[in-house]
C-alpha cells in the first residue's frame, strides 16, 4: 500500500500550524491526480476496512462517513493486550481493503497476525509511533518505571495526523470519494482546534495541579495542558502496592485534593475497588473521566468531542472552577 504515512508524534508546536502544513499536503496530494471527482457526493462503492481498536473505529468513522464500512476487530469491552485473532475475525480481515491499527503494544496481534497469515490483499495501515514517543514515567510508584503508553488520543493535538493519516489512505483508496473525505477532515481538523482551545485556555488556570485517576492513562493530556496525575493503577489497571496506597493517601491529605477520578469501564475490577476505599478513607469525591477505550459507558449521541469536552468538565468541578 502507498501513500504517505504521517507518524503521530506529541506535537508541541501550535496547532494551527500543524493543520494549515496537513492541509497543504493534502492539497498536493489531490493535485498529483487523486481526486477525479467533480463533487462531494458520494459514489455508490463503499470500502470496506477494519479497525483494530475502539478510537481507531471511531476516527476512521469520521472521516468515512457514510462512504466507507468500517468494522472493529477487537470487541468492545475487550482487552486488547490478549486479544487472538479467531475465524470470525479473520474472515473480517481477509475481506477487508486495509486494517487501521494503532501500532505499539495495546496492537502486539496485529505483528502476530502478520507473521502467521498470508494475507496479501489487505494493506496494514498504522497510525502511531511509539519507537521514540514520549515514554510515561510513573513518579508515584514503589519504583520508577517506564511504559509506552497507547493512549495517544487523548491529546487532540495527537488526533491531527492519525486523522491526516486515515484520509491519506481512504482517498488512495477510493479516490471518487475524495472530496468528501476532505470534507469530513477539514470539519474534524476545526472542531479539534476548539477543543485544543477550550483545554488550553481553561486548564492554563491550573498549571502545576495534579489529578488522582484510577488509571495511568491521561498521561498524554495531562502533559499537554501542563497539569499531572497520580495514578491508583497502572496501564493494565493493576492493583497498587500497600505502599503506593498509603502514598497517595497521604498526598491527597497532604496537598488537600478533593476529587478523585473513576472510570465506568472499571467496574467492579481492581481499580474501581481501590477508589472506594480511598473515598471512604479521606472522604475525598469521585467523578467520572472517560479514556474513550470503549463505548460502554457512552450514550449513542456520544462521540470523541462529547467525551473530552465532559472530561474537561469534570477535571475543572476538580479543580474548583466555577462555571
Amino acid at each position: 500500500m502507498g501513500g504517505i504515512y504521517i507518524k503521530s508524534k506529541i506535537i508541541h508546536r501550535n496547532l494551527i500550524a500543524v493543520i494549515i502544513a496537513f492541509s497543504i499536503l493534502l492539497i498536493i496530494i489531490l493535485l498529483t491526480g487523486c481526486s477525479d471527482s467533480s463533487s462531494n457526493e458520494i459514489s455508490d462503492k463503499k470500502l470496506y476496512v477494519c479497525a483494530s481498536i475502539f478510537p481507531v473505529y471511531e476516527f476512521v468513522g469520521m472521516i468515512g462517513g457514510d462512504a466507507v464500512d468500517v468494522n472493529i476487530i477487537v470487541p468492545p469491552g475487550g482487552e486488547p493486550h490478549d486479544f487472538e485473532v479467531d475465524v470470525k475475525s479473520a474472515k473480517r480481515l481477509s475481506e477487508a481493503d486495509c486494517l487501521f491499527y494503532l501500532g505499539g503494544s495495546i496492537d502486539d496481534w496485529v505483528e502476530q497476525y502478520k507473521k502467521t497469515e498470508q494475507n496479501d490483499n489487505i494493506a496494514y495501515i498504522p497510525l502511531a509511533d511509539f519507537h521514540d514517543e514520549h515514554l510515561h514515567e510513573d513518579s508515584h510508584a514503589d519504583s520508577y518505571n517506564h511504559h509506552h503508553d497507547p493512549h495517544v488520543w487523548l491529546s487532540p493535538k495527537n488526533v491531527v495526523p492519525i486523522l491526516i493519516s486515515i484520509c491519506d489512505v481512504l482517498v488512495k483508496l477510493d479516490p471518487d470519494n475524495a472530496d468528501y473525505f476532505l470534507e469530513n477532515l477539514y470539519h474534524c481538523l476545526n472542531r479539534l482546534e476548539e477543543l485544543d482551545a477550550v483545554y488550553r485556555e481553561k486548564l492554563s488556570l491550573y498549571a502545576g495541579k495534579s489529578i488522582i485517576v484510577a488509571h495511568d492513562a491521561y498521561g498524554y493530556l495531562c502533559s499537554e495542558y501542563g497539569i499531572s496525575e497520580m495514578a491508583v493503577s497502572g496501564l493494565e489497571a493493576d492493583e497498587p502496592s500497600p505502599g503506593k496506597l498509603a502514598k497517595i493517601i497521604d498526598y491527597i491529605r497532604l496537598n488537600d485534593i478533593t476529587h478523585i477520578y473513576f472510570e465506568k469501564l472499571s467496574g467492579e475490577g481492581a481499580s474501581y475497588s481501590i477508589v472506594e476505599i480511598i473515598k471512604n478513607d479521606t472522604g475525598i469525591v469521585a467523578l467520572e473521566l472517560n479514556p474513550f477505550e470503549n463505548n460502554e459507558s457512552m450514550s449513542k449521541d456520544d462521540d470523541y468531542f462529547s467525551v473530552m469536552y465532559r472530561n474537561l468538565d469534570n477535571i475543572l468541578e476538580g479543580f474548583g472552577w466555577q462555571k
